[in-house]
């Protein structure tokens, strides 16, 4: 299963939007988000998974890093280009792609995903700024993170009153903040475009309006009862569901306790068959409820709908929309 991290600056619109929309089922013969027709107008800016994969953010984070070491460098430090590894995974609702053959042998890939361990290594710069005497070692941080950083020793006021104060300000931020501003900068965003703020706000909404619509509440009244009566009740929706796995996962990683190290909970997280068994468990349930019930189906349904009505009192700006970030 691959890792993937959301690009945050669509994720308010996007996220609602297609969170419907990216639930399919795993028969041919019926709906999947492929079939989304507003999908097709989205996917012409942004790909077909809205998603940017590690190789993509890491693409972007070495730029910001070499960046950095050159700012570094005119400053007479050294700094090595690093990139940290993300190692956690939020595993993914039942999108279609799998078979309950699938789902009895993976669950959602939540325990599978985030037990596999970390190839972080630590900041190499660290051992650098180590050698540096006590005056230039400060110099080097305060080059690195700006006078508005924790980091610099000296600025280590973590009181009420200094974090309520605190406003960031790149231009503050040292090298850290001028590299990411830059990167920044040279980056699209269209959901940032005023211009299209009150057509992505609607898109949003359709989110909320096919959730409302009277076949998937009842879907929905269902799929709680099929739920409970396998044994997990007070859920409300299927990503509840996901959410009991993440939880259990959180607190067996933490061991009951909050402060736990990296170390310890790498350790406490190291033999996960239970905690496998469990999201396994909860997952067929969801799934076979899915089924039994046809919310995805439904929901599905009531969300195409409503995107050819939108896309029929909208198509010249979504037209446009296209026409201006499409090769951007």
């Amino acid at each position: 299963m691959h890792r993937h991290r959301f690009l945050t600056s669509i994720g308010a619109v996007t996220a609602a939007l297609f969170l419907l929309v990216g639930c399919g089922t795993g028969n041919h013969n019926k709906k999947t988000a492929q079939d989304s027709p507003l999908r097709s107008y989205i996917a012409q800016v942004f790909g077909d998974n809205f998603y940017l994969s590690d190789t993509d953010l890491d693409r972007g984070e070495e730029e910001v890093q070499n960046t950095i070491s050159s700012c570094m460098a005119s400053q007479g430090f050294e700094y090595t280009p690093y990139i940290v590894e993300s190692t956690v995974s939020s595993g993914r609702l039942h999108d279609g792609s799998e078979t309950l053959e699938w789902v009895q042998e993976n669950g959602y890939g939540y325990t599978e995903s985030n037990s596999s361990g970390s190839n972080y290594q630590g900041d190499p710069n660290e051992a650098y700024a180590s050698t540096l005497p006590a005056a230039e070692k400060k110099a080097y941080y305060y080059a690195l993170h700006g006078e508005q950083s924790t980091l610099v020793p000296g600025n280590e006021d973590t009181t009420n009153k200094a974090h309520e104060a605190w406003v960031y300000d790149w231009t503050k931020s040292g090298c850290h903040g001028a590299a990411r501003h830059e990167h920044q900068e040279s980056s699209v965003d269209p959901y940032t475009d005023p211009e299209y703020q009150d057509l992505f706000s609607k898109m949003k909404a359709l989110y909320g309006q096919a959730r409302s619509a009277q076949p998937v509440v009842l879907a929905a009244e269902e799929w709680r009862g099929c739920m409970a009566d396998a044994g997990y009740p007070d859920l409300q929706e299927p990503s509840d569901a996901l959410r009991l796995v993440s939880t259990r996962y959180a607190s067996a990683r933490h061991d009951g306790n909050p402060a736990a190290t990296p170390d310890q909970q790498e350790k406490n997280s190291s033999q996960p068959d239970a905690l496998k068994s469990y999201e396994v468990e909860v997952a067929v349930a969801d799934f076979t409820c899915n089924e039994k019930t046809r919310l995805l189906q439904t929901q599905l349904e009531a969300q195409f709908k409503l995107e050819d009505e939108f896309i029929a009192k909208n198509r010249a700006r979504l037209d446009a929309f296209v026409a201006e970030y499409r090769d951007k």
